[in-house]
């Protein structure tokens, strides 16, 4: 990546390279391209592959959600799903030391969730709205084998189930040392940032922190190890934004407060 960038490819070229190394390296194990990994084309064989077995147990790993151990798995094993393909992108392009907003974005279209990443994405963009992105921000999707523009995002299937799917910014959940994205409200655009609730809540009330680092410590520690813990996590974070953008709509944050805890006399 650092020698594309000192040859002076452009952001779109260099996106491109990230997504057909990353597409080449990692064989997904929850799309049909599984299916042409020996032996899983014999018959009953991917009950036979171990690399498919050793991946269930990463994914029971605490720390399987942090960026760096998922790319780094992806990357040695040559296995993951479209959330370890996200994490390996981003990484690849972090580790470059890119310029522009580096991002990891989840679309949520039903029961079904699809992580990627955007790169290049404007200050103050909606997440939701590809439209808003910029014209130099670029879908890099490994999982898909696809680079897309803005226009493109917005029309694929994956990404933004054509404007249908709720879209929003994972990245900090998966990069701790990441800034929280934050739209610009004057654009009209619903609140995403980490679509945190309990952030929107208790992030600037007095003892708020220690409610936030319990939280936290929960999500990575008692959810994130677990397949079904993190499909908990996406819903979680799907219900927050909602609550969120309404939430965006009253009067004060203290009257969402007052609504949400009861009063103790």
């Amino acid at each position: 990546m650092k020698q594309l960038s000192a040859e002076g490819k452009t952001r779109q070229e260099i996106a491109a390279e990230v997504t057909k190394i990353v597409d080449s390296r990692v064989t997904n194990v929850n799309s049909w391209e599984r299916m042409l990994k020996w032996p899983n084309m014999m018959p009953f064989g991917s009950y036979f592959n171990k690399a498919e077995d050793d991946f269930d147990k990463f994914r029971q790993n605490k720390n399987s959600f942090d960026n760096d151990k998922a790319a780094v798995y992806a990357w040695d094993s040559g296995y993951g799903q479209c959330e370890e393909c996200a994490c390996l992108s981003y990484y690849l392009l972090k580790q470059a030391g890119v310029d522009g907003n580096l991002r990891i974005f989840s679309s949520m279209e039903g029961s079904s969730g699809h992580n990627f990443v955007v790169w290049g994405v404007k200050d103050g963009a909606d997440p939701n709205d590809p439209s808003t992105w910029g014209d130099d921000a670029y879908v890099v999707d490994g999982w898909q084998g696809k680079t897309l523009d803005k226009d493109g995002a917005a029309a694929d299937k994956h990404v933004s189930n054509s404007g249908a799917a709720n879209v929003a910014d994972r990245t900090k959940a998966h990069d701790k040392t990441a800034a929280v994205w934050h739209i610009d409200e004057s654009s009209g655009g619903t609140y995403s940032g980490d679509d945190c609730l309990m952030e929107y809540l208790f992030g600037e009330a007095p003892g708020g922190e220690r409610m936030l680092a319990f939280a936290r410590g929960f999500r990575d520690t008692a959810l994130a190890p677990t397949a079904v813990g993190r499909a908990a996590i996406v819903a979680y974070y799907d219900v927050s934004s909602r609550a969120i953008s309404f939430a965006t709509g009253m009067d004060t944050r203290a009257s969402l407060l007052a609504l949400s805890i009861p009063t103790i006399d």
